[in-house]
């Protein structure tokens, strides 16, 4: 009777160490299957089209891109605003900046294989790179002006700020909206890699390996994403046309991840008046203040994504007292 406590454990030792082992087998099998489903090989074509609301094409470079213009030039440099996440449409929160229309021209377009604008299989198109080269093209045969003020959200806050370092003296002001860094987003640890990857699953699934499949699951994680920031009225118009391309997506999210670090030393500060707009628990990438060193930082009561679905007044406010004051 004595030995039991002592048999017990040992026999139940094997048996816990091969389950862990199948666990760890299983678990492995199951990343390396989800790795494969989050990395595209193409992107589903697509052929470039206009909103119901207006827009025209142009054709920048390879891609036909597709954008919309209000307000008049009245002597004031002219906005371009870059709205949508990569791979997705911009063009639904125009009418949320239609506010700068009596002072100066407002400019949105997608991105080639974004939104509307034309899509191409190859994923080699799809590099931030590019993203860049093409905003100088909007600048030059869109908005026809020598400099330009910058509106971007997120990716395309870091696509404005690379495209600041490439073309000095292009951009008159920034306002940035919850701006990723121009860096790359880097993870700093394993777990934070899985709890994105989790909070994907539970939006939208798993992403289908079908090119034209794979977009709708995009519409279906970006719309989920929309509703989660709280906003009980999304306009109609970012409902009826997210449109989103996931494999260009998930090239342009790569491409800017695999940049090197930047540090002070490998940086100019750029002299370019800056506004940036977060959320109450959103920290700044810390390269920017580095970069952009006259810049004032502006706390909303929520994320500026929130605030631009319900085109809320206040974003209108502080756009306008940093355009019309200054920093």
């Amino acid at each position: 009777m004595s030995d039991q406590p002592v048999e017990r454990p040992r026999r139940l030792f094997p048996t816990i160490s091969t389950a862990a082992v199948l666990g760890l087998f299983f678990a492995s099998l199951f990343l390396i299957f989800l790795t494969n489903r989050f990395s595209p090989t193409a992107a589903a074509e697509r052929s470039p089209s206009i909103p119901t609301s207006g827009g025209s094409i142009a054709y920048l470079g390879d891609f036909a891109i597709c954008y919309r213009t209000t307000g008049a030039d009245h002597g004031n440099p002219p906005v371009v605003l870059l709205l949508g996440g990569p791979g997705e449409s911009g063009l639904g929160y125009h009418d949320c900046f239609r506010f700068l229309d009596s002072s100066r021209q407002v400019i949105s377009y997608d991105p080639r294989g974004s939104g509307l604008s034309q899509v191409k299989p190859g994923l080699s198109h799809y590099t931030v790179n590019a993203l860049v080269a093409e905003l100088e093209a909007v600048r030059e045969h869109i908005a026809e002006a020598e400099s330009v003020i910058v509106i971007a959200r997120g990716f395309g806050a870091a696509v404005a700020v690379r495209y600041a370092l490439e073309y000095p003296g292009r951009v008159d002001r920034f306002i940035l909206l919850s701006p990723m860094p121009p860096d790359g987003t880097r993870y700093d640890s394993i777990f934070d890699l899985l709890r994105e990857t989790v909070g994907a699953l539970t939006a939208a699934g798993i992403p289908p390996a079908d090119p034209v499949a794979a977009d709708r699951w995009q519409d279906r994680y970006s719309l989920a994403t929309d509703h989660a920031l709280g906003a009980n009225q999304v306009p109609a118009a970012r409902l009826a046309s997210p449109h989103a391309s996931y494999g260009a997506a998930r090239s342009l999210l790569i491409s800017l991840a695999s940049s090197r670090r930047w540090t002070a030393r490998d940086v100019m500060p750029l002299p370019v008046s800056t506004l940036a707009l977060l959320g109450p628990d959103e920290d700044l990438p810390e390269i920017l203040p580095v970069l952009l060193t006259h810049m004032n930082i502006v706390r909303m009561t929520a994320a500026p994504q929130a605030f631009m679905l319900r085109c809320d007044p206040a974003m209108a406010d502080a756009v306008l007292h940093f355009l019309n004051e200054g920093v």
